[in-house]
């Protein structure tokens, strides 16, 4: 009977954890390599690696068929990475399209 009870729990705290694992940064692109990208949040250069599971997208979410060549350097983004096999890693890179002035 107690085992029954530890399961659900067991079960329940392994979900949580797992969604706390994923993280949201938001800055401007520093440097882009094949496999990260420095982006530059309050004043501090934060290195996130991407793989070839990494989705890019648009403001609109609409997805960008050059994939990591959309990013570059002084574009604004905002990226969610999630921990896979120990390493954060982006799963999605959103490039923030801003208007120009006037």
């Amino acid at each position: 009977m107690q085992l029954r009870r530890l399961i659900p729990g067991a079960i329940g705290l392994l979900l949580f954890a797992g969604l706390a694992l994923a993280a949201d940064y938001k800055g401007k692109v520093v440097k882009v390599t094949d496999d990260k990208i420095t982006i530059q949040i309050d004043k501090k250069d934060v290195e996130i690696a991407v793989t070839k599971d990494t989705m890019y997208v648009n403001s609109a979410g609409n997805a960008l068929a050059a994939g990591l060549k959309n990013v570059r350097p002084g574009a604004d983004v905002k990226i969610i990475t999630n921990f896979k096999v120990g390493k954060e890693a982006a799963e999605k890179v959103e490039v923030i399209l801003t208007k120009p002035a006037g």
